[in-house]
C-alpha cells in the first residue's frame, strides 16, 4: 500500500520537527501573537529564504500535535502567504530533482548511504508541503512527478508469492510518482478522478491502481481540455493560472469506477478560507492576540 510505504521513510523526520503548541491558554496566546509575527517577517525576505522557511513551518502545523484551535490562523497565514510567493513550488521540485541527482551520481556506498537519507527527507517533506499549497503551479509540479517511476522495482509476477513493498523497502528509496500520488490526492481539488480508500485499520490511504486515473485527469488538465477549481474557492483554473470558463472533457475513454467528468458527490467537508480575506486579516489576528495577553497579564497583576 503506497500511504503506508510512503510513512515509513517520513517517520524519523517527522520525529525531528515535532514541537508541540502550548496547552496553558496564557502561554499559546503569547505563541500566537509570536508566531504571527514571525510570518510577517518571513514575508519580508528573499524567497530564497522565505519559501523554506514558511515550508517547514507549514508541514510542522499540519502534524496532529501541532494542530492549532478553532480557525488555525497561524497555519492559514503561513499558506497563504507561501502561496503568493511565485516559484513556490518549483522550489521543492528542483531540491527533489537535485537530491536525486546527487545520490544517483555517488558511486562510494561509504557515501552514497547519507546522500539516500538527505534524497528520502527532500521527498517526504517537499511532497507533504506540496500536498497542502492549492495551486495551479503545485497540481503542475506534482502532475509531472506522478510519471517518475524511477527507482520503483518491477511489479510483482503475477500468481507469483512476493512482497512488492518488502523488495522497494529493501532498496532504500521510492519513486516520485508514489509520493506525487499521495500528495495531490491530498490537495483540496473538486471532482477528483478517485478518491482515498480505507485499509483494514479504517485509515485511508493511495493504492497503486489510483494512479493512471490521475495520471489520464492531469493529460487532459495539460492538454487544456481540463480545468479544476479547489474547495471554497469558485474561481476555475489551468496549469498557467485562474481561467475565465471551465473546461472539462467527455467522459469516453475514462478508466471504470473513474468520476473525471462528473463532480463528486462527497468532497471533503473542510473549506479553503479565501485567500485574500486571510491575508487581510493577519495583522488583525495579531492584535487581537496581544490585546488578549495584556489583559490577562493585567488581571494577574491585581
Amino acid at each position: 500500500m503506497i500511504a503506508r510505504f510512503v510513512s515509513i521513510f517520513a517517520t524519523c523526520f517527522i520525529c525531528q520537527h515535532c514541537f508541540g503548541l502550548p496547552e496553558d491558554p496564557d502561554e499559546y496566546s503569547a505563541w500566537e501573537v509570536k508566531a504571527l509575527e514571525d510570518v510577517r517577517a518571513q514575508i519580508a525576505k528573499p524567497p530564497e529564504e522565505a519559501i523554506p522557511g514558511l515550508g517547514l513551518w507549514l508541514y510542522k502545523l499540519n502534524l496532529p500535535r501541532n494542530r492549532e484551535k478553532g480557525t488555525r490562523p497561524v497555519f492559514m497565514a503561513v499558506r497563504e502567504a507561501l502561496l503568493a510567493i511565485p516559484d513556490h513550488a518549483t522550489y521543492y521540485e528542483r531540491r527533489i530533482k537535485e537530491a536525486r541527482e546527487e545520490m544517483v551520481a555517488e558511486n562510494d556506498v561509504n557515501i552514497r548511504g547519507p546522500l539516500v537519507v538527505k534524497y528520502n527527507n527532500e521527498q517526504a517533506t517537499g511532497f507533504a508541503i506540496l500536498g497542502l499549497l492549492p495551486s495551479s503551479e503545485s497540481v503542475r509540479v506534482l502532475g509531472e512527478f506522478l510519471f517518475d517511476e524511477r527507482d520503483r522495482v518491477a511489479p510483482s509476477p503475477p500468481g507469483v508469492p512476493d512482497n512488492e513493498n518488502a523488495r522497494q523497502y529493501a532498496t532504500g528509496v521510492n519513486s516520485n510518482s508514489v509520493y506525487a500520488l499521495r500528495a495531490i490526492t491530498g490537495l483540496p481539488l473538486v471532482s477528483k478522478p478517485v478518491h482515498r480508500k480505507p485499509f483494514s485499520d479504517g485509515s485511508y490511504g493511495d493504492y497503486p491502481e489510483d494512479l493512471q486515473p490521475w495520471r489520464l485527469w492531469y493529460e487532459q488538465v495539460r492538454a487544456g481540455t481540463r480545468t479544476f477549481r479547489f474547495e471554497g474557492d469558485p474561481q476555475e483554473y489551468s496549469l498557467t493560472g485562474p481561467v475565465v470558463e471551465a473546461q472539462s472533457p467527455s467522459d469516453v475513454g475514462a478508466p471504470k469506477g473513474s468520476d473525471l467528468s462528473l463532480p463528486h458527490a462527497q468532497e471533503a467537508q473542510t473549506k479553503a478560507f479565501p485567500r485574500s480575506a486571510i491575508l487581510v486579516v493577519i495583522g488583525a489576528l495579531g492584535l487581537c492576540a496581544l490585546g488578549a495577553r495584556r489583559v490577562i497579564q493585567a488581571r494577574k497583576l491585581r
